[in-house]
């Protein structure tokens, strides 16, 4: 029972750190050349607070970071520069972060632009963390679920193996059952013979005799 509960333990414990890693805001690399840019969006509630940062590999060019709610987004996405956006890092920077406020419930998207007057590419590391609960932690939890249901089966199939093994032979069907020998009777006492009665009788008094003579009246038979 002890290595049972250790096992459980251990699982869970995997389980829990893996919903914790599955869930953490994973950074990503992308080589941007002059004018082009990366994006992640989600819907969020108003007020929600949204984490971002990046850095650059080309020390001449600064990246501009823009927040902005779905239907600006398209505007800017299609070409259209009267696109509304709130500027959170102004291209002076080639490693910059921050934190940005949802301005009303929508899908808000943060924006990572390479506009920089040098027209120069980099190589460029984001990230960007939005509030709520991650798929990856869902993911992370559903796996860490089935990984332990699988592992109780394991468990509750060897126990019912281990208690078949441990019936006794005649409980078990199919299975051929020994020969079982009578048991002994009790023993008799040895009873010795007893010695066989004459049988002789005198042809002259009648007398029962041994021998050739009648002790009773001496004749010879």
């Amino acid at each position: 029972m002890r290595k049972k509960k250790i096992i459980l333990v251990f699982v869970i414990t995997c389980m829990l750190n893996f919903a914790f890693l599955s869930s953490l805001s994973q950074a990503s690399s992308e080589y941007l050349f002059f004018g082009q840019y990366v994006y992640e969006g989600k819907k969020v509630k108003e007020n929600a607070e949204i984490e971002w940062s990046f850095s650059g590999s080309n020390s001449y060019v600064g990246i501009i970071v823009m927040a902005m709610d779905e239907y600006n987004f398209n505007k800017f996405d299609n070409g259209d520069m009267s696109a509304y956006a709130y500027f959170l890092s102004n291209g002076n920077y080639i490693a910059d972060y921050g934190t940005f406020k949802a301005k009303s419930d929508d899908v808000w998207y943060i924006v990572f632009w390479n506009f920089d007057a040098v027209i120069e590419s980099t190589s460029l590391t984001y990230k960007v963390k939005f509030p709520g609960v991650s798929i990856g932690l869902i993911i992370g939890i559903v796996i860490g679920v089935i990984v332990v249901i699988a592992i109780i089966g394991v468990v509750v199939s060897s126990n019912k193996k281990k208690k078949a093994s441990m019936m006794p032979a005649a409980a078990q069907p199919g299975v051929y059952q020994p020969y079982a020998p009578a048991q002994p009777t009790e023993q008799q006492p040895y009873a010795p013979a007893q010695p066989a009665v004459s049988t002789k009788v005198c042809s002259s008094c009648g007398a029962s005799m041994e021998g050739s003579f009648c002790t009773s009246c001496g004749s010879k038979m």
